[in-house]
This record gives C-alpha cells, structure tokens and sequence, in this order.
C-alpha cells in the first residue's frame, strides 16, 4: 500500500525523519543547488500507484515516498511492515533494493549528504556544513571533513573504495 500524499510527512517524522529535511525537499530554496539531488517524491505518486504491484520488493509493504533523485526515476522510500522499519532506495523499473539503510533514517541521510558534497563542487564546505545541521544532521561538518580528507588521500577514488569507506566510517558519523 502506498501511503497517502496528505499522510507523508506525519508518517515519515513518526519514523525520525527531520520535518527540516522534508521541508527543504518539497521546497528547496535557501539550498543551493539542492533541486538537482533530490526533489519531492510527485512522481513517485504519479507512477507508481499504476505499477506498483510488479514491484515484488514493495508486497506486503506500506510504502512512504520520502523523496526521488533528480532524474525522477530512482526513489528513496520508508517500507513499514509491522515492527519491521526500513529505508530504501530502488528505481523505477527494476524490482531490487539498491541501498538498504535499515531502521535508521540517519543513514540515509549520510549518503544523501555525500550525494550533495559530490554534486555541489561550487558550494564551500563551511556551507555543506550548515546546509546539513539544517536538514538534521548534526555531525555534518566532521562528515565533510573526513569525505574531503578520504578523497585528497584517494580512499574513495572508486565505487568499491567509496562503498568500503562508507561502509567503515558512516556508523560513526550516525550512531
């Protein structure tokens, strides 16, 4: 079942989602170049409810947008199934989960700011900075630091280096 638009953000704060992470999504003035990561889950909601029911990894689950990648088709989402909490991010038409950040927003939020640090080469990381206390990420100045310090020092220079390190350093950065 999808979760209702009107619904989505009661939903996603009860889970521990910033109300400041949302706000800046579905409107995100004030960050520079944030429309260009992510933007609000709307087509989400106009493509999914069609096929949703192709989708084996979504069965069984209430699924709650919490926003899509710039390109509009990969999606980043709050699966709820009893107990059981899970953020994820899967893409339009491929039934697999690509991230699975289990029961804490937290760690979406982490890989959503290295996203952001990625993209917005322009953007000081004093600014970064700021931009993630802003969106509920308290440690994102040590989380800049150290992802500039791991790329001066090559520690992140390819995908399986950059899933490692992620891998190692984010828990402390979340937990």
């Amino acid at each position: 079942m999808i979760v209702e638009a009107e619904k989505r953000k009661g939903v996603l704060v009860d889970a521990g989602v910033p109300e400041e992470f949302l706000s800046a999504i579905d409107s995100p003035n004030g960050f520079e170049d944030l429309e260009f990561i992510a933007k609000a889950p709307d087509g989400f909601y106009f493509y999914l409810p069609s096929v949703f029911k192709n989708y084996e990894i979504l069965k069984g689950y209430e699924v709650t947008p919490i926003y899509e990648g710039s390109n509009g088709d990969t999606y980043y989402v709050l699966l709820t199934r009893g107990q059981e909490v899970r953020f994820v991010h899967f893409e339009l038409e491929q039934d697999a989960i690509y991230s699975d950040y289990g029961a804490k927003f937290r760690f979406m939020l982490a890989d959503f700011l290295i996203d952001y640090y990625e993209f917005a080469t322009e953007v000081s990381i004093g600014q970064l900075s700021d931009y993630g206390v802003k969106l509920g990420f308290e440690r994102s100045k040590a989380l800049f630091e150290a992802l500039e310090h791991a790329d001066e020092n090559g520690m992140r220079k390819t995908f399986e280096l950059d899933k490692k390190w992620r891998k190692e350093n984010l828990p402390q950065f979340v937990e």
